[in-house]
């Protein structure tokens, strides 16, 4: 076996990222082909690539957590066609496991800790504990729906857990984070000229790998601030300047989604860059902002269209029921739905309505009969699980937030600190995003947000080592 891995050995090559960039380059291909592939071409190249898979991992492990890391924005589109065990048995949680055992023998075979402690590792405990007794409350629904249930558990939070303690543990040095680093930037580009090509096509609202064009927003504005901080970091060095072409072609992205709510968060994330990176910076942003404000002109043409539609007519007076007249039925409607969010907590502040039970019951607190989402993750979570809940979630992105900051302020790695200054805009960006989507219920919009975290705080135990602290 291990003359067979020798054989296959990447080393042959001048970076194991050559064969994930195949890989990535395959999913986008795939994606966007008109018509399906046949089944058995999809099989046989998944179970190709597997055996490849398998055979250089023996040598070189780090290429099974790396072809993980581009295949989880395609996770939607090619989830794995398992029947009635796909919300357990897919494609991810196979590459999870497949991850974890190899990197468990290299970890074996070094001698190093299987299991690493992080800041993040007790509110995560504890929010995952109250999600999995909040499914209890469903049990009248019947076995049939607490299975779901607890698929939908593991998909939306389990899941992405999983990620962040699997990077935690298994990115051991400072070239494999810059890889995965690296691999997060690239695909996230691809994704962003994959919508840019569909717009060419369709001249619609671009859903791209979620199908959705408010997540898709989401996901550009999450990560495309990571060529921005690494830019910002290395003013003085020329080849730094070209990573605003990358950043430059994420805001096209956005624009092709039309999405109200990707424009918001694009100007947090945006203020949150320059303010942590430059004062000066982010007072002339607030001036730029002010003009803009007072001359929306200056806008790109689509945005203003986009939002134009806000208002379908002029408001008469102030008051409440008047603004949601002249409002479009996307607004109103996200505004209704949170009327209703507000009522579930308010009747069940400590406990929420149990875990996946949103959707079956706030037809009682609204009559419309469009989708029933929540459009905000705040207000699902506190409606489903209850405010001690959301105080715990709100808990893990503060730590995640306040480390991030600390690294970048504390680090003497200028690549660590390019990570986090970006990392910070897309932190910011989450917080925005997340009032008007719900996208951590799609671990192919999220899931890089938790990779992310988990090589800030392991860049953070790295520099606490260096320094012997």
């Amino acid at each position: 076996m291990n003359s067979l891995a020798q054989a296959f050995s990447f080393d042959r090559l001048k970076h194991p990222l050559i064969s994930v960039g195949f890989l990535t380059l395959t999913f986008a291909a795939v994606a966007l082909k008109d018509g399906p592939l046949p089944k058995f071409i999809l099989i046989a190249g998944t179970l190709a690539w597997g055996i490849f898979l398998f055979i250089s991992a023996l040598s070189r492990p780090e290429i099974a957590l790396f072809s993980l890391t581009a295949y989880l924005p395609f996770s939607k589109q090619f989830p794995g066609d398992f029947g009635p065990f796909s919300a357990w048995i897919n494609l991810t949680n196979l590459f999870i496991l497949f991850v974890i055992f190899f990197c468990w023998l290299q970890n074996r075979k070094k001698g190093e800790a299987l299991w690493i402690s992080s800041p993040l590792n007790l509110p995560i405990f504890l929010f995952s504990g109250v999600a999995v007794v909040s499914i209890l409350q469903g049990v009248l629904y019947g076995f049939g729906f607490m299975a779901s249930t607890a698929a939908e558990l593991m998909r939306r939070w389990l899941t992405p857990f999983l990620l962040y303690f699997l990077i935690l543990n298994v990115a051991s040095d400072r070239k494999t984070i810059r890889n995965l680093a690296l691999i997060i930037m690239s695909v996230a580009v691809l994704v962003s000229l994959m919508a840019l090509y569909d717009y060419l096509a369709e001249d619609d609202r671009i859903g791209g790998i979620a199908n959705d064009p408010n997540l898709l927003a989401a996901f550009f504005n999450y990560y495309m601030f990571l060529p921005l901080g690494f830019f910002l970091c290395n003013l003085d060095r020329l080849k730094y300047w070209s990573a605003l072409i990358p950043f430059l072609i994420f805001f096209r992205g956005i624009m092709v989604t039309f999405s109200r709510g990707g424009y918001f968060a694009f100007v947090c994330g945006l203020y949150a860059v320059t303010f942590f990176k430059n004062k000066l910076l982010f007072l002339l942003l607030l001036i730029l902002s002010c003009l803009v404000f007072v001359n929306p002109t200056l806008l790109p043409r689509g945005i203003q269209y986009r939002l134009n539609q806000t208002f379908v007519k002029e408001p008469v007076s102030a008051d409440q029921q008047n603004w949601e007249q002249v409002l479009d039925k996307s607004s109103r409607d996200r505004i209704r739905i949170w009327r209703g969010a507000l009522q579930m907590i308010h009747e069940h502040p400590v406990t929420g309505i149990g875990f996946n039970l949103f959707q079956p019951k706030i037809q009682h607190y609204w009559s419309g009969t469009g989708p029933m989402d929540a459009h905000n993750t705040y207000l699902l979570i506190a409606a489903e699980m209850g405010i001690p809940a959301l105080m715990v979630f709100l808990w893990m992105i503060w730590i995640v937030f306040w480390n991030t900051r600390l690294l970048y302020v504390a680090s003497s790695d200028l690549f660590a600190r390019g990570l986090a200054l970006g990392f910070l805009g897309g932190i910011f960006s989450f917080f925005a995003s997340n009032l008007y989507v719900n996208d951590l219920n799609s671990p192919e919009i999220s899931s890089y947000f938790w990779i992310l975290a988990a090589l800030v705080m392991k860049l953070r135990i790295l520099d606490a080592k260096e320094r012997g602290t």
